[in-house]
């Protein structure tokens, strides 16, 4: 494992410094699909606690950066594969036949859990 300097003196806050040796790191040295390093590593060589690196993981999955597979771990991104954080949902003509009030209920409710989780996981809903 490289060296992962972190600086517990200055007022950075520490997972912002270890996002950005990461994404250093990242950039210089690995290849896309990749296996990257557990929280665990990166929190016993880093000195720092898991709390941080999980919030750390998360930005840069979230930046793109790397990208999980539950169960297996996290892994390098390709940067030429970027996610667009956008989803398309196309609705049905079939259910335009159903009566007007159970089409009504039936795509609200749907459509608000839909586009509840697409805001927690920061994509964009288009309906078509």
């Amino acid at each position: 494992m490289p060296t992962l300097s972190i600086d517990k003196h200055i007022p950075v806050p520490l997972y912002y410094q270890l996002k950005n040796v990461l994404r250093a790191h990242i950039k210089e040295n690995h290849e896309p699909d990749r296996k990257f390093f557990s929280e665990r590593e990166l929190a016993d060589k880093c000195r720092v606690s898991r709390i941080t690196v999980g919030r750390t993981i998360n930005d840069l999955v979230n930046e793109g950066f790397l990208y999980r597979i539950q169960g297996k771990g996290t892994f390098v991104a390709d940067p030429e594969k970027k996610k667009t954080n956008n989803v398309g949902f196309i609705l049905a003509q079939r259910l335009a036949s159903l009566p007007k009030r159970l089409t009504q209920i039936f795509y609200s409710e749907f459509l608000e859990y839909i586009e509840s989780d697409c805001r927690d996981d920061n994509y964009h809903l288009f309906l078509l």
